[in-house]
């Protein structure tokens, strides 16, 4: 369960993102910025199909696609417990806790500065 919450955490933290781009910044409707927001389904496709595309030629975007990997490793992760059952060791899980807060941090940071998570 924890790797599964601290997925969920990082996805909150990508539509953060999306919010502050393309609602607070470009304007568009946020019931259309929702709907998006549940097209792109999950961690993953919120970070390939919509902020990545909106950061792209931003000084951001560099940044942003160094956390792929991540992204990738804690969403498989998450999808592993969650479609098949498994479960995985305590030190995993730790270890992709703190993969979880780290990428939480980054993504948020240029866009809630007084946001504060403290360190798991």
């Amino acid at each position: 369960m924890a790797i599964i919450r601290a997925a969920t955490c990082a996805e909150i933290a990508a539509n953060i993102v999306v919010r502050a781009e393309l609602i607070q910044r470009r304007q568009l409707e946020a019931a259309f910025v929702e709907t998006l927001l549940r097209w792109a389904n999950g961690l993953q496709g919120k970070f390939s199909r919509l902020i990545l595309p909106i950061l792209a030629d931003t000084p951001r975007s560099a940044k942003f696609r160094k956390l792929q990997r991540s992204i990738q490793v804690l969403n498989n992760a998450r999808n592993e417990i969650a479609h098949t059952g498994s479960f995985a060791k305590s030190a995993t899980a730790r270890k992709l806790i703190f993969v979880a807060h780290a990428l939480c941090t980054a993504l948020t940071r240029p866009y809630e500065v007084d946001l504060h998570l403290p360190t798991p």
